[in-house]
């Protein structure tokens, strides 16, 4: 009898309540949210990238802007995680038991959406961000109204930001330049000539040379004195009716 029951405490399977055997669990809507806050706070976009479900649509506006892989993601990353998306991320949170919050919408497969901007949805034993309604921005109506923001730079890497712009609107970028140094500015995200900028020496008034007085989309070249400078990033006003969301990269060297 004891040979027996030695047999069938060998064979039995293991207890369903064991944690030995049980895998480790996935992290909860509240850890994720907290990784994803602070992946944005570092600007690590491949770790940004790595929470969403693909492919994923993205709207902006009226605009449908479809994200295919990690790769587009990182890519269109300064005009889809905005600073308002990034405001959005950073007021999530996770609703209390029974309690109720007019900021987060809950959907029957327990997803939820925040401020109506991001959605976070269970995926895979996890959780993935499925859908981003990029917030509206203040948008310039016209070229002098916008207020100009100071571009600050780190050794090797362009600086990167974005904006919303209708017909006729301008953003207004700064920065300090010494002579000599080389500048290069960058637009993408916007079809042909839509959105175009200049350079301008604030000093002087007048822009650093005929292309960048012009307007275009790339602007390299070296700065002829140490002084303050701004790039005018300008909707063209025979560009359509709808805004238009760009992106702008600045390097200096």
């Amino acid at each position: 009898m004891i040979a027996l029951l030695l047999v069938l405490s060998l064979t039995a399977p293991p207890d369903a309540n064991q944690s030995a055997g049980q895998p480790a669990a996935g992290p909860s809507m509240a850890q994720f949210i907290t990784a994803l806050q602070q992946a944005v706070s570092r600007n690590d976009r491949q770790a940004v990238a790595g929470m969403v479900s693909y492919p994923l649509e993205v709207r902006a506006g009226t605009l449908q802007i479809p994200v295919a892989d990690t790769s587009a993601f990182v890519k269109l990353y300064e005009s889809l995680i905005t600073s308002g998306m990034k405001s959005v991320i950073a007021r999530a949170r996770v609703p209390a038991d029974g309690q109720k919050s007019a900021s987060v919408t809950t959907s029957r497969n327990g997803a939820l959406t925040f401020e109506g901007a991001l959605t976070i949805a269970p995926a895979g034993g996890g959780f993935k961000i499925t859908q981003l309604t990029v917030p509206s921005s203040p948008q310039s109506s016209s070229p002098g109204v916008a207020v100009a923001r100071h571009l600050t730079f780190k050794v090797g890497r362009p600086t990167q930001v974005s904006g919303t712009l209708v017909p006729g609107g301008t953003d207004l970028y700064e920065f300090h330049g010494e002579q000599g140094v080389f500048v290069d500015a960058r637009l993408s995200g916007v079809p042909g000539r839509t959105v175009l900028l200049r350079i301008v020496d604030t000093k002087t008034g007048k822009a650093v040379d005929a292309r960048a007085d012009a307007g275009t989309r790339v602007w390299t070249g070296r700065l002829a004195s140490a002084s303050q400078y701004r790039i005018e990033v300008v909707r063209q006003p025979d560009s359509g009716t709808e805004p238009l969301i760009y992106t702008m990269a600045v390097g200096l060297k």
